[in-house]
């Protein structure tokens, strides 16, 4: 008998067609914590799951090449709008918005929700006509799995909204999951990107990544796929001290994958926002282009604070102090990052 997946608990790494070439193995796949023989319990796909086959079909596309998309000139801050915005604006200082997948999607992910589908995203969000939406997808798991049972029925509606992009979705590696799960997510997420291509959704792939080997695959794909854009996510690295070494991890596999791929990449960044760490960020990515997303804007409106300041903004609705907030942030960004001939602050 040919090697083959087969998991015995979580994995059997000595039988696995993908050890030492896509995975390393891991010291958790027999851990009670990941395996105690209770399917019910579970969240993990595993070999013994029902169903579990079909997931790790999967993995026989390891190899198959993304597919290519185009640059896009995106301005140097795109904001996430999750709520509507109740006035008017020049639409010069929103050029794009970022639309939620969480909002957008209906709590189980399995279609779009009802203000979308029936007011279009313009007029959920209450944006200007002139400004340019993309949609993303770092949303809870519960969305995202909705979403992939149910998403050959929603392309077509992601479609006749015309985002610019939308960026693929981030199927969760967590540290403490198995080696195979982030396999398959990573792989997950590759099929939707080429999946929308396919259907004549403009697409982003999101870089997501455990370790080293992840990192060698996705430069593979990007040279060979010839691809110009992708988006790497820092969503789950917060402000606290407890986070510096994820922060640190986070800046090696930049520093990796940007030493590796040619320099016409460009990268859009999620979950960024304090401006230390955007100046590290700067560094590594160099001469690229490079688009940051997060909801700062929005939440510093919303504590009813201008970006920069810690002063109340007084005589100013929420929404204004947004506008305004995107508008200098957009300008410091570009700034930041080579957008512009002058210096940055």
């Amino acid at each position: 008998m040919g090697r083959d997946i087969i998991l015995s608990r979580c994995c059997d790494c000595e039988n696995c067609i993908y050890y030492n070439t896509r995975c390393s193995g891991c010291s958790m796949c027999e851990a009670p914590l990941v395996c105690n023989e209770n399917c019910t319990a579970c969240s993990y796909t595993c070999r013994r799951r029902p169903g579990a086959s079909y997931y790790y079909g999967l993995l026989s596309g390891l190899d198959t090449e993304l597919l290519r998309n185009a640059a896009y000139h995106a301005p140097a801050y795109i904001p996430t709008v999750p709520s509507r915005i109740n006035t008017g604006y020049n639409a010069e200082d929103l050029q794009v918005a970022a639309v939620h997948g969480g909002n957008f999607m209906s709590a189980s992910g399995r279609a779009v929700s009802g203000v979308y589908a029936s007011k279009g995203v313009h007029g959920a969000l209450g944006l200007n006509p002139a400004t340019k939406t993309i949609l993303h997808f770092y949303v809870p798991d519960r969305t995202l799995e909705g979403f992939w049972d149910n998403r050959k029925d929603i392309y077509g509606h992601l479609k006749q909204m015309g985002f610019e992009f939308v960026i693929a979705p981030n199927f969760s590696v967590y540290e403490d999951s198995p080696r195979m799960e982030h396999i398959l997510n990573i792989r997950r997420s590759m099929i939707v990107y080429n999946e929308l291509m396919e259907a004549g959704v403009k697409a982003v792939p999101d870089v997501s990544w455990y370790e080293k080997k992840d990192l060698e695959l996705w430069v593979g794909h990007i040279k060979n796929g010839g691809l110009k854009l992708i988006s790497f996510s820092f969503q789950t690295v917060g402000p606290q001290k407890r986070a510096t070494n994820a922060w640190k991890g986070y800046m090696l596999g930049l520093r990796y994958l940007c030493e590796r791929i040619p320099e016409d990449v460009g990268i859009i960044i999620v979950g960024l926002s304090g401006r230390g760490r955007l100046k590290e960020v700067a560094k590594i990515t160099g001469k690229r282009s490079v688009t940051v997303i997060n909801t700062f804007a929005f939440m510093r409106a919303k504590s009813g604070r201008r970006y920069g300041s810690r002063e109340l903004a007084l005589g100013v609705t929420h929404d204004e102090l947004f506008i305004q907030n995107v508008k200098e942030m957009n300008k410091r960004y570009m700034l930041l990052f080579g957008k512009t001939g002058l210096e940055p602050e």
